[in-house]
């Protein structure tokens, strides 16, 4: 039987193949694209001194789950990356206990530059970098979102309603450009700090009990490619 043949010398399923693989680099290129082009124009980050470097995020460019932290701390501004102090550590612990796969996972903050003396993020400061966090999340197209903590959740949902009535409840993350779809799953919770700050053994259980329930949720989400 002559074999099918595209073009003369792909294979149809090698095309098939290629065609599949080329959605995640694609979305890799978008995000360094999208780097460079937050690290020169955001009015937050370029004006925040020569001491802070950026940390922009990390992970798989089409991932299962988005985290959502507040800002970086010492370490992170430290290494240039996402959740590598103690409040990552405790993140990365919850990960093994449950069995999720950091690899399956894209991490970032709301803003990309250390505040300083580690304060909360200012209105203003959220205002100029918070925009590119939107456009990471439709960039990887994320099955479920966890926000960590109330920065990141008042910024994602709008709303001013604090941490501790909105977390273990599923809401929806909405904007026009989300692709195939009217929303994403997004799940508040304690962000990791506040367990190393108020080690109550109750806030770190619901923690790991949110964070094993995006999973879950996460597994039962479509895969939507474009």
């Amino acid at each position: 039987m002559r074999r099918l043949w595209v073009y003369d010398h792909i294979p149809l399923l090698r095309l098939e193949v290629a065609l599949d693989c080329m959605t995640v680099p694609t979305r890799d290129f978008r995000l360094n694209e999208l780097r460079v082009r937050h690290d020169i124009e955001c009015l937050h980050c370029t004006t925040s001194g020569s001491n802070h470097q950026t940390v922009w995020g990390e992970g798989r460019a089409d991932p299962d789950i988005f985290f959502v932290g507040e800002a970086p701390g010492k370490e992170e501004n430290k290494f240039g990356r996402p959740f590598v102090g103690q409040a990552g550590q405790l993140l990365s612990a919850i990960f093994h206990e449950i069995g999720l796969c950091s690899e399956h996972c894209y991490i970032a903050n709301v803003i990309k530059r250390r505040p300083p003396s580690n304060r909360t993020p200012l209105p203003d400061e959220i205002a100029k970098c918070g925009p590119y966090l939107i456009e990471q999340i439709l960039t990887v197209q994320p099955k479920v979102i966890v926000a960590l903590g109330g920065t990141a959740t008042k910024f994602l949902l709008g709303t001013e309603t604090g941490i501790t009535r909105l977390r273990g409840v599923w809401a929806s993350w909405t904007h026009p450009k989300l692709i195939n779809r009217s929303s994403v799953p997004l799940l508040p919770t304690f962000h990791p700090s506040y367990i190393l700050w108020k080690p109550e053994s109750q806030r770190r259980n619901q923690l790991v009990s949110d964070i094993r329930m995006a999973v879950n949720r996460s597994r039962k989400t479509p895969i939507f490619m474009y």
